[in-house]
């Protein structure tokens, strides 16, 4: 089963950068992979046990998956794993740790495990693996530029919703 660590250097704080990913209003504005995910019980916000509906978008929108929140502890840990089946995949599961650095930087350490739908195992495999890989660490190069250029706007956003976060 092919699972792999992607770490990135955010130039923001923790909460800046969990915010910005698992709140769908701002990840909107700059995830690649999802054109607009809506939390299955209406809420605005996740919890442990939420399922999150995340249509593709792009070229990847055929792919649609659903999502269970397994944990959310805002800002550090938030983990999920896929409800049912979504092609390419017949397995997916992930976690986002997010650690504080020095001058207001966080560190965002990605950890995954997928397994490709039964008919693309063994020489598909790889390529699904791979092109998960490259996806996923465009994403966050996206998140990254985002959040150089609009971190203001997060922590207008944030301030805007301090009692509900």
């Amino acid at each position: 089963m092919p699972h792999g660590c992607l770490t990135f250097t955010m130039n923001a704080p923790c909460e800046v950068v969990f915010d910005a990913f698992h709140h769908h209003e701002l990840r909107c504005r700059w995830d690649s992979l999802v054109k607009h995910p809506v939390l299955e019980n209406g809420d605005e916000w996740p919890s442990a046990g939420a399922i999150t509906l995340n249509p593709g978008s792009g070229w990847m929108k055929f792919l649609s998956m659903r999502t269970q929140f397994v944990t959310f502890q805002r800002p550090v840990l938030a983990a999920a794993h896929m409800v049912g089946s979504s092609f390419p995949f017949s397995m997916w599961a992930a976690s986002l740790k997010h650690k504080p650095l020095a001058d207001k930087q966080s560190q965002l350490i990605y950890t995954y495990n997928i397994k490709a739908s039964w008919w693309l195992r063994g020489w598909a495999e790889w390529a699904v693996h791979w092109m998960f890989r490259y996806e996923t660490a465009r994403r966050f190069r996206r998140m990254q530029k985002y959040l150089d250029s609009n971190l203001e706007e997060v922590l207008i956003w944030q301030k805007s919703r301090e009692r509900v976060l």
